[in-house]
């Protein structure tokens, strides 16, 4: 029974790890998207100006 116990509990961290780790790619993903997007809108604007 201990033996289980042992596997779940490292299961169920393995799991968290994982899904802390997409969590924190998927943020740093977005965050570049969003620079990128913003870096667009300046260079459209720029261009309006001219």
């Amino acid at each position: 029974m201990s033996d289980m116990l042992k596997w779940m509990i490292g299961l169920a961290v393995l799991l968290l790890v994982l899904v802390m780790f997409c969590c924190v790619r998927a943020a740093t993903l977005a965050d570049g998207q969003m620079k990128q997007i913003m870096q667009g809108r300046k260079k459209r604007e720029d261009q309006d100006y001219e």
